[in-house]
């Protein structure tokens, strides 16, 4: 960090840390995505037939940017 900061969640981090995230941790993190969180469910993103979108910020694997999962325009 280049400077002290306060993460959306009220963590403090000072000037110098070190900040990492692990997308493969975050898509397994059973508080976000449930007890099931590691299993194979594709229809935990549909509802009633339709493709319900995650925040992209919420689920990782494809990244935020300019680079968004590129099939996402093929399910709606």
């Amino acid at each position: 960090m280049l400077n002290d900061d306060t993460f959306p969640d009220g963590t403090h981090v000072k000037k110098g840390s070190l900040v990492a995230y692990s997308p493969w941790a975050m898509g397994r993190m059973q508080y976000i995505w449930g007890s099931d969180a590691c299993d194979f469910k594709p229809e935990r993103w549909m509802k009633d037939g339709v493709v319900q979108l995650e925040s992209p910020f919420k689920f990782t694997a494809f990244q935020v940017g300019k680079y968004l999962n590129f099939t996402s325009h093929f399910m709606s």
